[in-house]
């Protein structure tokens, strides 16, 4: 996401755009945390929902982030990802010629009735949505949608072609085999992820290619940035440790 944004604002510089972005919603401790997972996990298909003292949370934290931003100047703003959309009432209350875009990213067609209409009071009084493809959009949706497919930017060094020479100096460091079939999984190390349930059918698989004659790898490329995603980080190394022990 912050690649996503960097990007955006220095393409947007570039064509004379004057504009900028901010990171809100930190620092509020676990219990808000808990609460953006059920809020995804509901538009996510879960069976989820959040309970009026949840809401009530959620809203206060969405006030005191509005405070904390000027936007006086600000003609268009994006949210992005479902989380900062209670800003959407607060932003049109307070700016109100503001045009207001939501961006999505994810499938909410399986969305749970009770978390559509708690979200969707939400962002009713949003200008515009934007979703990567258009079964992702929930039925029922309440704002004009575009479409734009998800893409890279190929400028960004991250994206850049890197030499045989170079991956096969990563292999080796890590102990990888060129030779032998990979399994890679690339996330942050958070819970939301699931990381562990990779991992455990990775350990499966191997299982079933060890009784054919044959061997499986697994990498999980990761950068553990909080302190909660360096536990879970400590977590899985342990699983992993106990798996070279107990595999068959």
């Amino acid at each position: 996401i912050v690649d996503v944004c960097r990007d955006r604002t220095g393409l947007f510089s570039y064509l004379g755009i004057k504009s900028d972005w901010y990171v809100t919603l930190r620092n509020q401790g676990p219990y808000l945390y808990t609460i953006f997972a059920k809020l995804y996990q509901g538009l996510d298909g879960y069976d989820v929902s959040l309970t009026p003292r949840e809401q009530s949370y959620y809203e206060a934290v969405m006030e005191s982030n509005v405070r904390s931003v000027d936007l006086s100047n600000a003609t268009h703003i994006f949210l992005l990802d479902p989380y900062p959309m209670g800003l959407v009432p607060l932003i049109k209350a307070r700016y109100p010629g503001i045009k207001v875009i939501c961006l999505f990213h994810f499938d909410m067609s399986h969305a749970k009735e009770t978390s559509k209409a708690y979200f969707y009071s939400l962002i009713r009084k949003a200008d515009f949505a934007v979703f990567y493809r258009p079964e992702y959009v929930p039925e029922g949706f309440p704002l004009p949608v575009s479409y734009i497919q998800h893409g890279i930017n190929p400028l960004n060094l991250i994206n850049r072609e890197v030499s045989p020479e170079w991956i096969e100096a990563v292999l080796k460091k890590y102990g990888l085999d060129p030779n032998t079939p990979l399994v890679l999984q690339v996330s942050r190390f958070h819970r939301m992820k699931d990381p562990l349930t990779g991992i455990l059918a990775f350990n499966d698989a191997k299982k079933i290619m060890l009784q054919q004659g044959k061997d499986l790898q697994y990498a999980f490329v990761g950068i553990p940035l909080s302190q909660g995603e360096r536990n879970v980080a400590k977590g899985l190394k342990r699983c992993l440790s106990w798996l070279r022990k107990n595999r068959g």
